[in-house]
């Protein structure tokens, strides 16, 4: 210890510059190791200005096992702090001011399923996803999702949709097994299923062309004209509908009617090409055709063979 001419005191030190210097460490109210240059108190400090390299602080404290509710004394440039302000709850302050930034809430009994790894090499799940509307998912140069809510359709654009197929080959490619149907139509209406079959391009007169499969699944009642249980194909130009073939429930086929009285009932007139002789016989069928002479003759033969001419009187 030293004491110089103006009464300085200095401890492990011979050249003291206050009134009392200590070269290492101080520890008040016991007898460990406070370490070097270190003060290590055991009771209570009280002070009156505290500086932090020549600027004055204010001397507002709290205890480091208190919650901390008011640091309004602080300033220091765009700094926070987060505070706990209850169970599970917390809130961010910026340093200096005494209202909340932001506020929020800890699960600490579901920490696990909160925090996920939300990442290009992450692989999240999620109990549900809302997507805004007009939202997208994708890339709008390769396959793009858009979710519309206003007219409440999801479009998918730029790629190629393959069902059962690693590498589809057209914009709808469904593929199945033999032991699987790869497409299903399926009415929840109880009336008909149906899908459309359309040209985008007008024609001459300015309207569209659609064709309709239309499988016609109630057991009773029909529907524009069709027996129940029938198959159709019809065209839709305009308000109209045109059958082009149909097939009812008991087998009856019909071309240009959608209700065909015989096993094969056409509406319209029926054009045969000629030919120079008939098919092969068959037992119990016979043929009606059309033999290439001058003028062409419409003939008939028997399942043993032999033909007949159908007499026709000229009109």
């Amino acid at each position: 210890m030293v004491i110089d001419k103006d009464g300085n005191v200095g401890i492990n030190t011979t050249t003291p510059a206050s009134k009392l210097s200590i070269n290492g460490g101080l520890h008040v109210g016991g007898d460990s190791d406070a370490g070097d240059n270190n003060l290590l108190v055991d009771g209570t400090v009280g002070c009156g200005v505290i500086t932090q390299s020549g600027t004055t602080l204010a001397n507002t404290y709290q205890p480091t096992d208190a919650g901390l509710d008011s640091l309004a004394g602080l300033t220091y440039a765009a700094a926070s702090f987060v505070k706990m302000t209850g169970p599970n709850a917390f809130a961010l302050r910026t340093i200096g001011e005494t209202a909340d930034d932001l506020e929020g809430t800890i699960e600490h009994d579901n920490l696990a399923s909160v925090h996920q790894d939300v990442t290009t090499s992450g692989s999240p799940t999620f109990a549900g996803v809302v997507i805004a509307n007009n939202g997208t998912i994708g890339q709008a140069a390769g396959p793009l999702l858009t979710f519309d809510d206003n007219n409440n359709f999801l479009e998918i654009t730029n790629c190629k949709i393959g069902i059962g197929i690693a590498v589809p080959l057209v914009r709808l490619h469904v593929h199945g097994s033999t032991a699987t149907t790869p497409f299903k139509l399926e009415s929840t209406s109880g009336f008909y299923t149906s899908f459309d079959l359309q040209n985008s391009h007008a024609d001459a007169d300015g309207t569209t062309l659609r064709w309709r499969p239309m499988m016609v699944t109630r057991k009773t009642g029909g529907y524009g004209g069709l027996a129940a249980g029938s198959f159709a194909i019809r065209e839709s130009k305009d308000a109209s509908d045109h059958y082009r073939f149909v097939i009812d429930g008991a087998g009856n086929t019909g071309i240009g009617t959608p209700v065909p009285v015989t096993l094969l009932t056409v509406e319209g007139t029926l054009t045969l090409k000629e030919q120079a002789a008939a098919d092969g016989s068959t037992a119990a069928y016979g043929q009606l055709w059309i033999k290439s002479d001058e003028p062409n003759i419409l003939m008939f033969t028997d399942d043993a063979g032999t033909d007949f001419t159908v007499n026709v009187t000229p009109v």
